[in-house]
């Protein structure tokens, strides 16, 4: 047995009886920490978006989502203060970094310093430009705050009080639902809560070994797929339909029969309640997701956009930008931007005509957001850029479905490993229609913390001959 070093000093001693785990081997001792910080934040966006209004909004505007970065910072310096010291604290022998681990330093901080400073070098606007650094720079003090702060053994317990936080985070929005369900009104996009809420029940679902276990989150999980229904939000339809369909490829349909036949179940419920007398749910929502598949065909426009014709403004912003990086690429091309990108904070001309922008036309608007995260990396970072992050990509995705495939021959939990698993495919999904809600996410910084903490279990088991069960 590895003997657990007690934490530093007597703060150290009162901050780990607090936080109501003991320390592992190289931790601080603060095992809730990251669970409460994200609470923090989460209490933060929901009093912005109570007290703007922002929950009988379509659409999130982008002043509230700066204040909520800037009121969030002080939990970020936190996160990244403890990481830090218990990188510099930490003995060699207590951690272990494999590749997966080193392609995230790389892609999220060493990468992304360099495009700050590129683009900075290129005369980028600097409050942009340290944006784009912020952004992705949370993932991995997130991700360091994780191996910093949670034992061996907390990887499970911290994924379950994300979800739970996740699901108090999603109370404020049960009311703007819960409308549009009574008064059959699914004109409106409205904002689809975080996928964990999705994941992590689909999770314990398929691994679930008792009945009422299982038919408890098939509940938890159809009204998540009911919830993403009512979003109209078309990437996440895709992300359920697919994290279903990769579940059971990777565990087999026979493991997963049970639980998805609880699943239909539960969807059949919903579904019949939702047909009652007196509902319109079926009609209307069966015409709004209708409009919404149709939209996807509606891509092209003659000049001019008339939104009342059907045109599909969100899908030809996104087939359109593509063609609008090549448009920048020939424009601008340099040895060291074909390399490197343009940087961090960089900005691009669109086709008003071709988006949702047709008020600036004739102005010389430039847009810095990009929907498709691809086309973001590439612009800011060049084919480096681009290289480092499929590399980090796969290498977390290998990684995971190793710990995966060693949990299942030794008849271990498999609950962590596959809500990494799932959540990274969903991530990548997501990432292809909105990029800014992976680059800058909390949670993928967590899921990754919580793999590292997992895949640091399995080797200290491993050398010390320690059964790794406790999941």
């Amino acid at each position: 047995m590895v003997k657990r070093p007690a934490v530093s000093g007597k703060v150290g001693e009162i901050a780990g009886r607090f936080a109501g785990l003991s320390a592992g081997p190289g931790t601080v001792g603060l095992p809730n920490l990251v669970p409460w910080a994200w609470a923090a934040s989460e209490a933060v966006w929901a009093g912005i978006r109570l007290f703007s209004g922002l929950y009988t909004a379509p659409q999130v505007a982008r002043d509230p989502l700066r204040l909520h970065g800037l009121v969030t910072l002080p939990v970020f310096a936190v996160l990244g203060g403890v990481a830090l010291y218990a990188a510099f604290r930490r003995s060699p022998r207590h951690e272990q970094y494999d590749a997966a681990d080193r392609s995230l330093l790389v892609c999220f901080v060493v990468l992304n310093l360099a495009a700050l400073l590129w683009g900075l070098a290129l005369g980028n606007n600097k409050v942009l430009a340290v944006g784009d650094f912020y952004r992705l720079l949370v993932i991995a003090l997130t991700y360091g705050a994780v191996a910093a702060t949670v034992p061996d053994r907390g990887g499970p317990r911290l994924l379950r009080a994300v979800f739970a936080v996740d699901v108090l985070a999603a109370v404020p929005r049960v009311p703007t639902y819960l409308c549009a369900i009574a008064t059959g009104r699914f004109d409106q996009r409205h904002d689809p809560p975080s996928l964990l809420l999705f994941i992590f029940p689909v999770a314990r679902l398929v691994t679930a070994t008792r009945r009422r276990e299982r038919m408890l989150w098939a509940a938890a999980s159809a009204v998540a797929i009911a919830v993403f229904l009512v979003t109209l939000n078309r990437t996440y339809w895709v992300i359920v339909l697919v994290t279903l369909v990769l579940v059971a490829a990777v565990l087999g349909v026979r493991r997963v029969a049970a639980a998805y036949g609880a699943l239909l179940g539960a969807l059949a419920a919903i579904a019949l309640v939702a047909a009652g007398p007196g509902m319109k749910v079926w009609p209307t929502a069966a015409h709004a997701c209708g409009a919404r598949l149709a939209g996807l065909r509606r891509t092209t426009t003659s000049g001019t956009i008339d939104p009342a014709a059907g045109y599909d403004v969100s899908v030809r912003q996104r087939l359109a930008e593509p063609q609008w990086l090549r448009q920048e690429w020939g424009e601008r091309p340099t040895f060291w931007v074909w390399v490197l990108g343009f940087g961090n904070g960089a900005e691009y001309r669109i086709d008003p005509f071709a988006s949702s922008y047709w008020a600036y036309a004739g102005s010389g608007f430039r847009m810095h957001y990009w929907h498709n995260i691809v086309c973001a990396l590439l612009y800011r970072m060049g084919p480096v850029g681009i290289a480092g992050f499929v590399a980090f990509f796969g290498l977390h995705l290998a990684k995971a479905a190793r710990l995966l495939k060693s949990r299942s021959a030794k008849g271990d939990s498999l609950e962590t490993p596959l809500v990494v698993l799932a959540s990274l495919a969903a991530w990548a999904l997501l990432g292809v229609t909105f990029a800014g809600t992976v680059l800058g996410s909390w949670e993928l910084g967590i899921v990754l913390g919580a793999l590292h903490v997992e895949a640091r279990k399995s080797r200290a088991a491993e050398a010390c001959d320690v059964d790794p069960r406790g999941s």
